[in-house]
């Protein structure tokens, strides 16, 4: 991804400053989306508490990922290049991150949404 668009390839993590690390973790989005991964609910399990995780190869294979597979996936792949990516667990729905642009090409960070189960 990052040499298709001129970029140096190089997994660098931080050392080329913030700019960087935006095209590299930019880089790792773009490539993970063109799996055309669907959700998928968590993998069966006989466990009481906990859900099982998909592996990468699962989730390229089998193109289904649910959130967290997807979401561990994406800070895994963040650290083996360098960067850092917060991670935090609670109890009940999912929540994400989600960017909106307004007019005049203003963006907006940092909305939450709680997505349930049913979502």
């Amino acid at each position: 991804m990052l040499r298709a668009h001129g970029k140096p390839p190089a997994l660098s993590g931080y050392a080329g400053g913030t700019k960087r690390a935006w095209e590299l973790a930019s880089a790792l989005w773009a490539a993970v989306a063109t799996w055309g991964v669907d959700y998928a609910l968590p993998p069966a399990s006989f466990e009481v508490a906990g859900q099982r995780i998909r592996s990468a190869a699962q989730i390229a294979d089998g193109g289904a990922a649910a959130c967290m597979d997807l979401a561990l996936l994406l800070c895994s792949a963040l650290e083996q290049i360098g960067l850092h990516p917060p991670l935090g667990f609670h109890e009940g729905p999912c929540l994400r991150r989600r960017v909106t642009e307004g007019g005049a090409g203003s963006v907006q960070h940092g909305v939450i949404d709680v997505v349930s189960a049913r979502d």
